[in-house]
């Protein structure tokens, strides 16, 4: 996953599943971090609200710390965030889980999915086996 240098700075700080929930609440935004006082006495409404909400408090008092006073811009991550869904995709069809299943999942239509299978499958051959017992209908050795 390509994920900005500050989108991993803060994976080391907050783990994984936090990161990514600061992520979706205030991805392409610049925040200015709360310290001191608007740190330890979060009003109804307020910033500092708000990253309890998504972080939890202890979380939301080591991000404030560690940015506290500073304006801090949260990196979309759209590209990696898709990239993670593509292979979840990939990996979802390979282990035999149907096309109209796996579009109800990520909420994508059943095209979208034969794009990403088929994208994949360009890249890298997505990991997929080869099946040696079909035949390649363009090959001539075949016989």
């Amino acid at each position: 996953m390509s994920l900005p240098q500050s989108v991993v700075d803060l994976i080391e700080l907050l783990g994984y599943e936090a990161a990514m929930r600061l992520v979706d609440a205030f991805g392409g935004l610049e925040i200015e971090v709360p310290m001191g006082r608007a740190a330890a006495n979060p009003e109804r409404g307020s910033l500092t609200a708000r990253l309890i909400e998504v972080l939890g408090a202890t979380l939301a008092a080591r991000f404030m710390h560690t940015y506290g006073g500073e304006p801090y811009y949260v990196a979309k991550c759209m590209q990696a965030i898709r990239d993670d869904r593509d292979r979840s995709i990939q990996a979802d069809y390979d282990a035999g889980v149907r096309v109209p299943d796996i579009a109800r999942k990520y909420m994508i239509s059943e095209r979208w999915v034969w794009v990403v299978l088929k994208r994949a499958i360009g890249d890298q051959q997505a990991g997929r086996k080869r099946d040696d017992s079909q035949l390649d209908m363009f090959n001539t050795t075949n016989g």
